[in-house]
């Protein structure tokens, strides 16, 4: 099959925003994924090729009108708090790639979150240092330098495009927030002009009894 996508969904289901946010990952993981692809062990990349479409997902379906502000807005903020109520938060790329699917809710969750946080960062912080394009330059020059051949993705060559591409500040973000795996801080601005954050207290639903072992 050409430029096809096979999915399968639940008898009388209806193509709501998870739908269109699962075609909107998938798809474009052609890029991300498939022509952008990893060196083994690809999971200690996941929070590239994961975490990076998810956020590039919600991007496209904001900026091409497909989703308004309010739907774009519930599912960021819904990702930014399931990133902070993950108990996984701190693990390191490498035990999430070993309990990726083992520990599927909380270490398999985080590589998409921790790339979705950093994907928002890096963005408002390149473009506050002067690159137009923020982190789309960024990725743009990986997809390049998978269309010339001999280029697999792996940290150490996110690290170094990085650097080159969008400023020498990168390699200090990179080692602090995917080597270090430390707790990713966005800016209030990120999504300035459009959108303001602000810090607001959450409470997390307790069931009051361990649902798996019942």
């Amino acid at each position: 099959l050409y430029h096809s996508f096979a999915i399968y969904l639940a008898p009388r289901y209806q193509l709501n925003d998870a739908v269109e946010h699962l075609f909107a990952h998938e798809l474009f993981h052609y890029w991300n994924g498939r022509l952008l692809g990893a060196a083994k062990p690809e999971e200690l990349v996941y929070w590239w090729i994961e975490g990076f479409t998810d956020y590039y997902a919600l991007r496209i379906l904001h900026d091409s009108r497909m989703w308004g502000d309010e739907l774009f807005l519930k599912w960021l903020n819904r990702h930014i708090r399931d990133y902070y109520a993950n108990p996984a938060i701190g693990e390191s790329n490498e035990v999430i790639g070993r309990d990726f699917w083992k520990r599927r809710d909380t270490a398999g969750e985080m590589a998409y979150q921790r790339g979705l946080m950093l994907a928002v960062r890096w963005h408002a912080l390149a473009r506050r240092a002067g690159v137009a394009d923020g982190l789309d330059a960024l990725f743009l020059a990986m997809i390049q330098r998978a269309r010339q051949g001999a280029f697999e993705l792996t940290n150490d060559a996110i690290r170094t495009v990085g650097a080159e591409r969008l400023g020498r500040w990168f390699a200090a973000e990179f080692d602090q927030y995917v080597i270090g795996a430390a707790t990713i801080d966005l800016p209030e601005d990120a999504l300035t002009p459009a959108f303001r954050g602000r810090i607001a207290r959450i409470h997390e639903f307790d069931l009051g009894f361990d649902r798996e072992r019942s």
